[in-house]
């Protein structure tokens, strides 16, 4: 697949494409490609639109075809090199590749000029500076809102007078950076075109049929909140919320819908802020009702407006639109939300939220954030176990803090009021391919300790999580967790708290321990995230569902589970009560897990009611496990995979996000 779309990437000669116009413009946006699939170039499609739809003239500017996804760089110079200017969009995931490609080009085509923007070009001057001193290939950089400074440098490039646009920067002869800040943010929307509504992106499908295109939906802009770690809405009047024309975000939807456009993204930071917001998901709802698609649209849900987040997660999950509700709580300690500028977010809205949606059988999942300032291993570890008291039984998604080069976490002072230390990361995409050619790689500031947490403790946090991962949510020993806690009275932090503990009994267990900080330290150092793996699909696997899969792939899970029960025990008074109900939870666990080869539905019979038990009690009825003749029928053959890649793409990756790891199970009592 990436052969072939390499090859038609680069099969546009100049005869096939005649270069007719005086400017000729070249767009750069890289995206990932995962296994096909690849988001539209939408922030460079937008500049296109915007400058298409004021330029004075214009007639006198070409757009190539954006370039989109990574290729050999001489590749993607041969496209390039007769464009009279070169814009790049700059992120996390390609930023390295647009200075290696900006480089080159400067270098062989030293009359091109290039210019950068986008959220990892820095806004702070200091930062700026350092950034052009250090890639004399770049010509100007823009911060802020793009719209206003791309018209401006198109329209100045016959004369090459650049000295008063605001929201730029550049080096005059003698090195002098000129810095021009940006002014405020457009108020008026509906002066941005859409690159789909105006043909930009027709193109792109007609040329790439193989491609699964992904949309990118905007419906407004701004962020009313002001989290330090994020760089939306705490920089000039970016809290200020600005909303396209509904027609349009209608019309968009619609065009993707006829494209046949499987995945739509919601760029909006607060999905749900404003009313209208359940009209448009009630009209992606027609769309896929009218065109078969698409077939999932996520959004990033609003903060405090529970019951309008409730009401259109519930259009989307009816409709069969949903892959799960992301509850973006980062951390429960109230002094960590006062430090990170979370302190205006009620926690108890998600809390009601989730067990709402829980009853409704919606699956949702909860982002937390690692290594955050203030945050403590021991408030790190009560705030992951508080969530599960609370009822997120399907995931929490444990995510590295990182500093973004326009988040206020960056600031120095703030970096320095909480020690704050970070480590050069390359940046791996989850279940990304390893075999793509990705270099050059990118890479990430990553948090490995603070004043709070040092990196010890750092390092311990991080095993935690894997360790929650692997046994609670990636399903290995979740019934008898669950039932250990709701039965038993045995808190999950005693259980997981304690596996950081001494493990000499239990070898089994200590192996798995010592793997996860060996990791966690590798990480510190500077290493990868995940895990590739040249047997499961040469993908890149976080390490929880790596030793998942390596856990029953290998066979080994009976030696775990029977170790990992006699530990659970170790940690209850001992009861013969206790004793039989969890090894039959850990018994009827393991028959619940999927796993590829197996046809037949499986029958079994059992003395507690633990199924009745676990869906009541997930579903926030108090009810207490009895002793009683049961049977099951756990339904196999509605959920057959053929082999282990398979299993381990359409289950272990494509489930991750809400943990749906088990058959489905009929339960007939006595």
């Amino acid at each position: 697949m990436k052969e072939t779309i390499e090859k038609s990437l680069t099969g546009l000669s100049k005869e096939e494409n005649p270069l007719k116009s005086r400017f000729r413009i070249g767009l750069v946006q890289v995206n990932n490609v995962f296994l096909g699939a690849c988001y539209f170039p939408y922030s460079v499609g937008v500049l296109q639109a915007y400058a298409q739809a004021h330029l004075e003239n214009q007639e006198s500017y070409e757009f190539f075809e954006p370039l989109f996804m990574r290729m050999p760089i001489k590749d993607a110079a041969d496209r390039l090199k007769d464009a009279d200017a070169v814009f790049f969009s700059c992120y996390q995931w390609n930023m390295e590749y647009s200075l290696k490609l900006a480089r080159h080009l400067k270098s062989n085509y030293p009359k091109i000029r290039i210019i950068l923007g986008g959220p990892s070009v820095p806004n702070r001057k200091s930062k700026v500076q350092e950034l052009l001193l250090d890639n004399r290939q770049i010509d100007i950089v823009c911060t802020g809102e793009g719209e206003a400074a791309f018209l401006k440098i198109l329209s100045t490039l016959g004369d090459d007078d650049v000295s008063d646009i605001s929201g730029t920067a550049r080096l005059d002869s003698k090195s002098k950076m000129i810095f021009h800040p940006a002014k405020a943010r457009m108020s008026d929307l509906s002066k941005t075109p859409s690159p789909y509504l105006t043909g930009i992106f027709d193109r792109l499908v007609e040329n790439y049929p193989y491609i699964q295109w992904i949309g990118l939906l905007e419906t407004n802009r701004g962020c009313p909140f002001g989290c330090y770690y994020c760089d939306w809405g705490r920089s000039g009047d970016v809290n200020k919320l600005v909303s396209f024309p509904l027609n349009r975000v209608m019309d968009e939807l619609e065009w993707m819908a006829q494209k046949h456009i499987r995945f739509i993204f919601c760029c909006d930071a607060n999905f749900g802020i404003l009313k209208r917001d359940v009209d448009i998901v009630r009209y992606v709802a027609k769309m896929k009702q009218i065109y078969g698609f698409p077939h999932a649209f996520s959004v990033q849900n609003a903060k405090n407006l529970a019951d309008r987040t409730y009401d259109i997660e519930k259009i989307l999950a009816i409709n069969g639109l949903s892959k799960g509700v992301n509850l973006a709580i980062q951390t429960t300690t109230p002094s960590v939300l006062r430090l990170i500028g979370r302190k205006n977010i009620s926690m108890a809205g998600f809390t009601n939220l989730q067990q709402a949606l829980t009853r409704e059988g919606i699956d949702t999942y909860t982002d937390m954030i690692l290594g955050l300032p203030g945050e403590t291993l021991n408030s790190f570890i009560d705030s992951c176990c508080s969530l599960i008291e609370g009822g997120q039984h399907s995931r929490i998604q444990f995510n590295n803090l990182v500093v973004l080069p326009n988040a206020p976490l960056a600031d120095p002072d703030y970096l320095a009021e909480h020690a704050i230390e970070t480590v050069r990361s390359r940046i791996i995409n989850i279940h990304g391919n390893g075999d793509i050619n990705d270099k050059p790689y990118e890479y990430q500031d990553l948090v490995v300790g603070t004043a709070s947490m040092p990196q010890e403790d750092w390092i311990e946090a991080r095993s935690f999580g894997w360790l929650v991962d692997l046994f609670y949510f990636n399903k290995l020993f979740h019934l008898p967790l669950f039932v250990a806690a709701e039965a038993f009275g045995l808190s999950y932090k005693t259980f997981f708290s304690a596996l950081l503990g001494d493990l000499d009994r239990w070898p089994a267990l200590k192996d798995i321990v010592s793997f996860c900080r060996g990791h966690a330290a590798t990480l510190a150092k500077g290493g990868e995230e995940y895990l590739l793996s040249d047997r499961w699909l040469s993908l890149w696997w976080p390490l929880g569902e790596y030793l998942f899969i390596k856990t029953l792939i290998d066979g080994k899970e009976s030696t775990l589970l029977e170790q990992s029960l006699d530990f659970l025990l170790n940690l209850l008074p001992s009861s013969t009560t206790h004793s039989d109900a969890l090894r039959e939870s850990v018994e009827l666990n393991n028959a619940l897990l999927i796993r590829p080869g197996v046809e037949q539905d499986l029958h079994r019979k059992g003395s507690y009611d633990l199924w009745r038990f676990y869906t009541s009690k997930r579903n926030g009825r108090s009810v207490g496990l009895s002793r009683k003749p049961v049977e099951y029928a756990i339904k196999r053959s509605e959920a057959i995979y053929s082999d282990w890649d398979e299993w381990c793409q359409q289950v272990v990756w494509y489930k991750h996000r809400t943990g749906a790891y088990y058959y489905k199970l009929l339960e007939r009592n006595h």
